[in-house]
């Protein structure tokens, strides 16, 4: 090739480039304009909600839309990948707006509760220059991200979650398409049912796995394509974000030494290991923990970080959960953080000492309830059984109906509520399905050539070594492995490709891709880039810059507040509509608190009490920057509702109990 070719070549490559980045910016902005549509206006909120509980219905649909993508041309099937993604996600973010739903982390369909409530503070706490408390201290990134979203939506609470899922919902398709790159459009179908049956419910919560969830997509998809191009430069890259989202939602974290080994086994060229590609994986992975420690030292605790591990070894070395400490030395729990790792783990490591058997047991029954229960590796599906208590807390379930009625009773009960038990069978169908289908898949990675067999087996191995670390008894239908959720779910989807693939009578059809490039590894570089600027640089300076910094502490008896942007719910008599779910029916928020009511009798005492005409809202309190909820009246909406005011509050209810809720008390000055 002379000059002038190479110099026409490369504006070839240079305008197709152009081209196809207008176009897949072009496709982003309609993905966005159908999500914010969708959410602002409400118009099929009724099926979000649906879509967030279903398990009857909703794998037949998206089996009918894959089936139609993957008879598409790839970038057109790949674009309406990404609009089903977000669109889904918007639906059932809008559904449970406008439901006023509560469960254990979500009051009144938007407000963030227990642990969701935590990282909304700290975020708060950035902005205004506080200091980190040690709960927020165990994940600063988690904290951090949602400072910065908030920062970026002027504080809004509903537009800083719209964003968060609206980037959760693009992350879910990268696997995907990896995944179908190789293994074809049947495996992508199961990959997106199972990442979406996992994320749907942490939707319109700010948990940590949404954070979690996204960076673990993300970074599973850059290895996933590092393993099947063979470009070893971009596993570092993979590694580094997988860290952080470890850091983000601890889990698995066994995961990341078990990738190390495997890029130094499948890089090892003529020999047995590659050395240096496993020192290189080992220095991207502590790169990642060196970025989280920045923030925690700018922001937070240091002592604070992944504070729980010690009580988990504390209840592997007692035969308990990790909250036993708790019970058996409640002393614990008045001694600083530092201090108080010190003498759990004095007292793990005495224990074990003693009695090392006790450990093993605890293993060994972390293993069979991870591979024999129902709470084991794919129980995520079974957030779809609350649904049978969201509405009542005292409906009867089919558990005391089989223990405790006669045959006939059972009988009754299915007839009238047939909907509520086809549900849960087929909750309980998709669980074996899964289980089933993963050991489909252990079978044909035994003997698969693809490309990615190595890295599943190593990231298996590395999941199967943190069990007893993140027991599934403890980790709440799947939360601690959110992070892993990409990997979980790509071995059952490796069995159904295959089965679909041996039932067609040849190989798997793997859609055809580019050769990889220069330009690609430069992309995937800048990605890591923004990851680290959104994550790390931008948390530290909003922490030194603290933008929502006001002086002064207010009248001395009264103390500084101010309603949080986008928090005000008004509570009407009858569904309507209202802009982003501004206003919701008083009977949906009474009749979707079952869930809550269940381990908060005190805050579900407060739900009912609940009237048409008020108005629910969060506000932030300077003086012990810390942030609650409150009901007000309209007018005092139209008053406080932009900037600082002081004023004395009071609970809500003088049950007596803990309070959630509190009103105005004297009139604000």
């Amino acid at each position: 090739m002379n000059a002038t070719e190479g110099r026409h070549g490369w504006r070839g490559l240079r305008s197709a480039g152009s081209r196809s980045g207008r176009l897949v910016a072009s496709a982003w902005m309609a993905c966005l304009g159908v999500y914010v549509g969708l959410l602002w206006s409400g118009v099929a909120w009724r099926v979000g909600f649906e879509a967030r509980y279903d398990s009857l219905f909703l794998p037949f649909i998206l089996a009918g839309i894959f089936i139609l993508f993957a008879n598409l041309p790839r970038r057109v099937a790949f674009l309406g990948l990404t609009l089903l993604s977000t669109a889904l996600c918007g639906l059932v973010l809008s559904g449970v707006w406008r439901s006023g739903v509560s469960d254990h982390s979500t009051v009144a369909g938007l407000y963030p509760f227990s642990d969701a409530a935590g990282y909304v503070q700290g975020a708060l706490q950035v902005l205004h220059g506080e200091a980190l408390d040690e709960f927020c201290s165990r994940r600063p990134l988690s904290t951090g991200i949602w400072a910065v979203l908030l920062f970026l939506t002027r504080e809004n609470i509903k537009h800083g979650m719209a964003a968060m899922v609206f980037l959760c919902a693009l992350s879910l398709v990268l696997p995907v398409r990896e995944l179908v790159k190789t293994r074809g459009w049947a495996a992508g179908y199961l990959l997106f049912l199972g990442l979406f049956l996992y994320y749907r419910r942490f939707i319109g919560t700010t948990l940590s796995e949404n954070l979690g969830l996204t960076l673990g997509c993300l970074g599973f998809a850059i290895i996933w394509r590092a393993a099947r191009t063979g470009r070893r430069n971009l596993v570092p890259i993979g590694l580094v974000i997988l860290t952080l989202a470890m850091n983000a939602r601890a889990g698995a974290f066994f995961v990341l030494p078990a990738l190390a080994l495997w890029a130094g086994i499948e890089w090892r060229g003529e020999r047995r290991f590659s050395a240096r590609t496993f020192v290189q994986a080992l220095a991207a992975i502590a790169a990642g923990f060196a970025l989280n420690w920045c923030v925690l030292n700018r922001l937070g605790q240091t002592e604070g970080y992944q504070g729980n591990f010690c009580y988990v070894a504390y209840g592997l070395t007692h035969g308990g959960d990790w909250t036993l400490v708790n019970e058996q030395h409640p002393e614990v729990k008045e001694i600083p953080a530092m201090e108080r790792s010190h003498k759990i783990y004095s007292m793990a490591f005495r224990r074990f000492r003693e009695k090392p058997w006790i450990l093993a047991s605890s293993i060994a029954a972390a293993y069979k309830d991870f591979l024999f229960s129902p709470m084991g590796a794919y129980s995520f599906v079974n957030i779809a059984m609350s649904r049978s208590i969201l509405h009542s807390p005292e409906e009867i379930s089919l558990q005391a109906l089989l223990s405790g009625k006669k045959v006939s009773a059972i009988g009754r009960e299915m007839l009238q509520n047939h909907w509520k038990y086809l549900q849960i069978l087929a909750t309980a169908a998709t669980f074996a399905l899964l289980s089933l289908l993963a050991l489909v898949g252990i079978a044909h990675l035994r003997r698969a050539r693809a490309r990615d067999r190595n890295l599943m087996i190593f990231g298996w191995l590395g999941i199967l070594a943190s069990v007893p670390f993140a027991r599934p008894t403890e980790a709440d239908l799947m939360r601690a492995y959110a992070v892993t959720m990409p990997l979980f779910i790509a071995l059952p989807a490796t069995g159904l490709a295959w089965l679909a693939a041996r039932k067609a009578g040849r190989e798997p059809p793997a859609v055809p891709d580019e050769p990889p490039g220069k330009m690609e590894e430069m992309g995937f570089r800048a990605l890591l880039g923004l990851v680290i600027l959104a994550l790390v640089i931008s948390p530290i300076a909003l922490g030194l810059w603290a933008p929502s910094r006001v002086a002064g502490g207010g009248a001395a008896d009264r103390p500084r507040l101010k309603i949080i942007p986008g928090s005000v719910v008004a509570l009407v008599p009858e569904r309507r509509f209202s802009a982003w779910g501004s206003q919701i029916a008083i009977r949906d928020v009474a009749r979707n608190h079952g869930i809550h009511s269940l381990a908060n009798a005190d805050s579900a005492a407060e739900i009912r009490a609940f009237s048409a005409g008020d108005c629910l809202a969060m506000y932030y309190e300077m003086r012990s920057a810390t942030y609650r909820y409150i009901l007000l009246e309209q007018e005092e909406v139209e008053r406080y509702g932009c900037g600082w005011f002081s004023s004395a509050i009071e609970p809500f209810l003088a049950n007596g109990g803990r309070t959630l809720w509190h009103k105005l008390g004297a009139p604000a000055e």
